[in-house]
């Protein structure tokens, strides 16, 4: 954590980051009605016999029914690089998918509107022939559009504020398409929402670093892409975060603002600032974040894990209390830290630095409290 101190640049994902990660299927549409039974069948079986199981597979799964109606011959597993799986009935056909536009299809008119509200549309149909994973896709017939939705995380706006306060460059980098990332960044306030680029037809390295510098909001962005995209920014020098589906730590605290946990990474980036300010000889040491420190902020983390999972209040009520509790520790133990950094670095100079190493191991010891006021560490 403590290299969140300096970062300038955060990247965000935006499923499960921006938004709760709660898809949920809103409605299907039939262009040709008379294939919705057909439809449900196929669909049955594919969610039956597929291997998926992102949030999108169990969004789908929650709506519609399993079956064994079909008999699977060959299936093809979902990829970030195609947007679309299938499966292979036997006697039936492949029966696919995925992003309509990987399908051959252009959107109708009429479900357009849903892309422009932010949310999510997938096609499935039916091929005659077989589908191969590293080819093209043969004819797909239109059985139904899906549209799937994902609310935004209600403190999202807010986050993104504060960051943009603190000077933090931000960037989205999703694999879904323009209309649908546009739509949600700009509910989120995201700036520079409708400033977007389709990544799907980048692929030199120069263009992935023009693009990186100039551009915010990233749509169609395949796996590789994201970590060009990265390392675009860190060869001009910048100091990148970034967030993928609430794998990472960062992600589940930054975009939840917990707030006895930001105080963690606020306090890291003014301690550091101090330093650089009020201390001379700032350049000729490192804070030394080590022992109790580091373990504190470990349970910082899987304390905030265990708030995501929990659904009871009360349970939830006392994790935030012991995190404030570890809050005020972390402000503690930081100077101490850097009391001791100091005494062992310039001895008989730093007698301010021994001063409130003492004060802050009284307060330990339960026998004082953080003072409001700041501290001069450096009698300066």
């Amino acid at each position: 954590m403590e290299t969140l101190a300096h970062v300038d640049t955060l990247c965000l994902d935006k499923t499960g980051t921006l938004t709760q990660g709660k898809m949920q299927v809103e409605k299907v549409y039939y262009p040709e009605p008379r294939r919705s039974v057909a439809f449900e069948k196929l669909m049955g079986s594919f969610l039956r016999y597929s291997d998926g199981n992102n949030a999108t597979f169990q969004a789908l799964k929650a709506y519609f029914k399993s079956n064994t109606a079909f008999s699977p011959v060959r299936k093809i597993p979902f990829s970030s690089e195609r947007k679309w799986s299938a499966i292979e009935f036997e006697n039936v056909g492949t029966f696919v998918v995925g992003a309509p536009e990987r399908l051959g299809a252009t959107l109708p008119a009429h479900l357009q509107g849903h892309e422009q509200a932010g949310k999510r549309i997938l096609m499935a149909g039916l091929a005659k022939d077989a589908a191969e994973s590293d080819g093209p896709l043969p004819a797909v017939q239109k059985f139904a559009y899906i549209v799937i939705s994902d609310p935004i995380r209600p403190n999202a706006a807010e986050t993104l504020a504060y960051f943009r306060k603190e000077g933090v460059d931000l960037k989205l980098i999703s694999g879904d398409n323009t209309a649908t990332v546009s739509a949600l960044a700009k509910q989120a306030g995201f700036p520079q929402a409708e400033r977007y680029i389709d990544m799907s037809g980048i692929t030199r390295e120069t263009e992935i670093e023009k693009a990186a510098l100039s551009y915010l909001v990233f749509c169609r962005v395949s796996p590789l892409q994201k970590k060009q995209l990265v390392q675009a920014l860190q060869k001009n020098d910048r100091s990148v975060a970034m967030t993928v589906k609430r794998r990472l730590f960062v992600s589940n605290i930054l975009m939840l603002l917990i707030p006895a946990v930001l105080a963690i990474i606020v306090l890291m980036g003014c301690m550091f600032i101090l330093l650089i300010l009020k201390f001379p000889h700032a350049e000729e040491y490192q804070l030394g974040f080590e022992g109790e420190l580091t373990e504190m902020r470990y349970e910082a983390a899987a304390l905030a894990a265990d708030w995501l999972s929990e659904a009871d209040p009360d349970r939830k009520a006392r994790i935030e209390a012991d995190l404030s509790e570890l809050a005020q520790e972390d402000q503690i133990f930081l100077k101490i830290y850097q009391g001791e950094n100091l005494i062992r670095q310039f001895g008989d100079k730093a007698v301010p630095a021994q001063s409130q190493l003492e004060q802050s191991l009284a307060v330990l010891n339960g026998e004082g409290t953080v003072s409001d006021g700041s501290f001069d560490l450096y009698g300066q």
